[in-house]
């Protein structure tokens, strides 16, 4: 292999007292996930359903589940997954690992023991995968996520519609004046939305399970250089269908003829069900084609199912003007982080990238 120096070259952690990195019996490793887990990873009250699905059931390949033990106690005191991926990237398949359910329980991240789990699980990776690549969300883990050896590659932004004022206002105003504020806000987005344009010839229904045809599209897409995951059928079933989540429903959208043109793999918001959010989206010509007339059709389908709000989370910049114009507002962001294992194939700066949720751990 290329390239077999540390990931990390400015920190050569070869070992820490008191502490060692094995790799997890995933048919038996459940219980000790978990209790390293407590409620800070998981689906509440899902965790063990959740572990079955991610690390017994993946339809790429069987995952990696490194355990840090505390040598003294005998305990598991951390954990680090990396879950197989497909990707194409600039006309070949590429072999991505993504790092996911790192955990250290609080009485060991002292900071060598994180460090220790992170540098060898990324160096175990070497000859399975081409890239690593990390998708943390809070700002402490995107400072770990440096450890790794990663540099951010860009950006997963998290927009906003809001779709029914008053109901949004509601959570920060007084009944009658959120009633009030709403109704003029409504109005002038009602407005906007008249002159910016309709559907055209586009319907779209809902479906509760994934679709072939929604494979089917990805499949017939010429994506050119994009990095874009695997949306084949066993991928999108596993990804939207199996792993735990709110209440998951697909938007599907047709033409006049019914070919579908696009869809929109959406979930209830975890913290507020009254927002829809699309986790990933595809279209006829591949993602960078989607249009303002799809988008449009989506606000009105979830309108129509009484969602306040419409969330879509992505790290397309290549798609972002259009959720713009559409008048989706970003609301927060947090970086993504790769490391290339082979450097032959590495990405530079400014190279296409289309990450979503399908993209993420569940």
């Amino acid at each position: 292999m290329p390239d077999k120096e540390p990931l990390a070259r400015w920190n050569r952690v070869a070992g820490v007292p008191d502490y060692e990195v094995v790799d997890a019996d995933l048919e038996h490793a459940c219980d000790d996930a978990l209790a390293v887990w407590g409620g800070s990873i998981g689906w509440p009250g899902r965790q063990a359903e959740m572990y079955r699905r991610y690390y017994l059931e993946c339809p790429v390949g069987r995952p990696d589940l490194k355990f840090l033990r505390h040598v003294p106690s005998g305990q598991v005191v951390g954990t680090l997954g990396v879950g197989p991926r497909r990707v194409s990237w600039k006309g070949r398949e590429l072999r991505a690992g993504m790092l996911s359910h790192f955990c250290v329980v609080q009485a060991h991240r002292k900071i060598k023991p994180p460090i220790l789990l992170i540098k060898q699980t990324a160096d175990a990776c070497r000859g399975r995968y081409d890239v690593l690549y990390a998708m943390p969300r809070t700002p402490s883990a995107a400072a770990l996520g440096k450890l790794f050896g990663g540099a951010p590659a860009c950006c997963m932004s998290r927009r906003v519609k809001v779709l029914r004022h008053a109901k949004y206002a509601a959570r920060r105003l007084p009944p009658a004046l959120a009633g009030m504020a709403g109704g003029l806000a409504d109005a002038l987005a009602r407005i906007g939305s008249g002159l910016r344009g309709g559907t055209g010839q586009l319907a779209g229904h809902w479906t509760d399970q994934v679709d072939p045809g929604m494979a089917g599209l990805w499949r017939t897409s010429q994506t050119g250089p994009l990095w874009n995951a695997a949306r084949d059928e066993a991928m999108l079933r596993w990804r939207f269908d199996r792993l735990p989540s709110s209440r998951r429903r697909h938007l599907l959208v047709e033409d006049a003829r019914g070919q579908l043109q696009a869809w929109f793999a959406c979930d209830s918001n975890f913290f507020d069900p009254e927002i829809l959010v699309v986790e990933d989206f595809w279209c006829e010509g591949g993602p960078a084609a989607i249009d303002a007339p799809a988008i449009r059709v989506l606000c009105r389908e979830a309108a129509a199912l009484g969602f306040c709000a419409v969330e879509v989370r992505s790290g397309a910049p290549d798609t972002a003007r259009v959720w713009i114009d559409e008048g989706f507002v970003e609301r927060n962001r947090y970086p993504v982080f790769m490391a290339w294992l082979n450097p032959s194939v590495a990405a530079g700066p400014g190279d296409a990238l289309h990450l979503t949720e399908l993209d993420n751990d569940g």
